[in-house]
């Protein structure tokens, strides 16, 4: 795991993204999927702290979309719990009014994000990639949306692309 943080594929390892960043959020997925981040999240947390970004500028945020928030008990089952006791985790909550939205340039769907994620200078996703019925694959970019977006841009989402259709990966046209 170790070795895996330190040679980013595509983009400059973790300790250098973090160098100019004063905060982070830490997205992580809920119980419904199986990634170890107990195992992950405390090697990430060594990254940001050695960068320069302490654990009192770190929230980890559960990426349910719209399941329910998981418990005391079951953060410490994924994240480990000196994690949790060390450092701030959100349930995200669809229906917040604590939000940050992202205005589409050419006048299309703004994206609604939970606010500890979009005013968090740094973004870091951390999430299993398993096969979805409906959009092929969970994890990754829905980490994002529907993880920590809002209510209103998950419904967008979810009834402007045909993404219940199994077997129907992406839309044809967007």
């Amino acid at each position: 795991v170790r070795a895996g943080v330190h040679q980013a594929i595509g983009t400059a390892d973790l300790r250098k993204l973090a160098e100019s960043r004063r905060s982070a959020a830490i997205i992580v997925d809920d119980m419904s999927r199986p990634t170890p981040a107990y195992a992950v999240v405390p090697i990430i947390l060594e990254e940001l702290d050695a960068a320069g970004i302490r654990p009192r500028n770190t929230r980890i945020v559960i990426a349910q979309g719209t399941h329910r928030p998981i418990t005391k008990a079951e953060q410490r089952r994924k994240l480990g719990r000196e994690v949790v006791d060390r450092v701030e985790v959100i349930n995200h909550n669809a229906f917040t009014r604590k939000t940050k939205a992202y205005r589409h340039p050419d006048g299309g769907p703004d994206i609604v994000i939970n606010r500890a994620v979009g005013d968090a200078d740094l973004k870091i996703s951390l999430s299993g990639v398993v096969s979805h019925g409906g959009a092929g694959f969970g994890g990754g970019a829905k980490a994002l949306l529907p993880g920590v977006a809002s209510y209103a841009t998950i419904q967008y989402n979810h009834r402007t692309f045909a993404w219940e259709d199994y077997g129907t990966l992406y839309p044809a046209e967007i």
